[in-house]
């Protein structure tokens, strides 16, 4: 049907997921995949990327590169499901891996079988089983890309899409990534609001959200990451209530 509504799985982090619980993320930021690449001897600035299908003669989101058409993550109307750290309540197994010629842990979920609801990070199980260890039945912490879809508690609906570098985001921009942010008790001025530093161990240290962004950005793909200013897909969202 044409007017489908599609729906993709994306992973966020733990502080990311309580971002946008808290209404404080709308906007997320992920990297274009294959990096596309500019055409030399045009005389004007064009980039090329075979996985887009098309050359955008600007591609940081005031040419035809700010469309959504080739977005891995869909267009506005389409629905994303958020993929976080979960508790699910099994056991693990070792079963043979014909694969791999060998016997292989695999956890067996029995939440919905129990009766039981799957629990997430801000509000973990009282007891979680801290080892593998064969047939123990409990609480287990799972990663993200292993939550089922059936598990998210979140929806959300994608209001836009664009290409942009990643240096290039606004400070309007990071501050809708979720940043974290904390406001001194006022004193005898105006006290400013000051942003977290992801890369020594939260500290609220920065003026500008943009340079707590740069940090969040290293924290999840690595100190050089940000250095490196690939072509990202720029996610604007906007939560579906359950």
């Amino acid at each position: 049907m044409q007017n489908e509504i599609k729906e993709c799985p994306i992973l966020f982090s733990a502080p990311m997921v309580r971002a946008i619980l808290e209404g404080q993320k709308t906007m997320t930021r992920r990297v274009a995949k294959p990096q596309p690449k500019m055409v030399t001897g045009s005389g004007k600035r064009v980039y090329e990327s075979a996985d887009f299908k098309k050359s955008w003669e600007d591609i940081s989101g005031t040419g035809e590169g700010s469309g959504y058409s080739d977005c891995p993550y869909g267009k506005p109307g389409n629905r994303l499901v958020v993929k976080e750290t979960f508790y699910a309540y099994g056991r693990w197994i070792k079963q043979f891996s014909a694969t791999k010629n060998r016997d292989e842990w695999f956890f067996q979920d029995m939440t919905t079988l129990e009766g039981k609801a799957y629990k997430y990070a801000d509000s973990p199980p009282e007891n979680v089983e801290q080892k593998r260890v064969e047939n123990a039945v409990g609480w287990h912490k799972r990663p993200s890309l292993f939550m089922p879809y059936y598990a998210s508690r979140i929806t959300l609906e994608i209001t836009g899409a664009r290409v942009e570098r990643l240096q290039d985001i606004s400070e309007a921009d990071a501050i809708v990534e979720g940043v974290k942010s904390f406001r001194p008790v006022p004193g005898d001025g105006d006290p400013e609001t000051l942003f977290a530093n992801y890369m020594n161990k939260g500290r609220f240290s920065y003026r500008k959200a943009y340079f707590s962004f740069m940090t969040l950005w290293q924290s999840i793909n690595g100190p050089e990451s940000w250095e490196q200013n690939p072509f990202v897909w720029v996610i604007e969202f906007k939560r579906i209530a359950p």
